[in-house]
């Protein structure tokens, strides 16, 4: 489960902390613009290690398509996916053993990078 207090950060007042409304914990600055949450929102993306050459990754797909999963521009998985559906799979890494940083794409949307660790 996720909970926002705020979409959108508040307006700064100049105090430091809390005070009076002064929350800057939105996935958006005050002024719209993005911060790298609201990717993670968007398009949430993980793996977990399960041998040293399988990964399963899973996430939920911003848009409907074909999902890829790369690590170091290289394309370790690709499979269809559904908007708003969450996907699992089991892929298989080139390398064994050792720490690997993963990212999903679809319709050019990105997740944020994900590092998986060595067993």
């Amino acid at each position: 489960m996720v909970l926002l207090l705020q979409a959108r950060d508040s307006e700064y007042n100049g105090t430091p902390g809390r005070v009076d409304g002064n929350y800057q914990s939105g996935v958006f600055f005050v002024d719209g613009s993005e911060k790298p949450a609201a990717t993670a929102i968007r398009f949430p993306f993980v793996g977990e290690r399960r041998s040293p050459r399988k990964v399963r990754v899973w996430g939920v797909a911003p848009q409907s398509g074909t999902l890829k999963v790369a690590t170091g521009g290289h394309r370790v998985a690709r499979f269809e996916v559904e908007q708003g559906a969450v996907f699992e799979r089991l892929v298989s890494l080139k390398e064994r053993g050792r720490a690997q940083v993963l990212r999903a794409s679809v319709n050019g949307q990105k997740s944020l990078k994900f590092r998986v660790l060595h067993p």
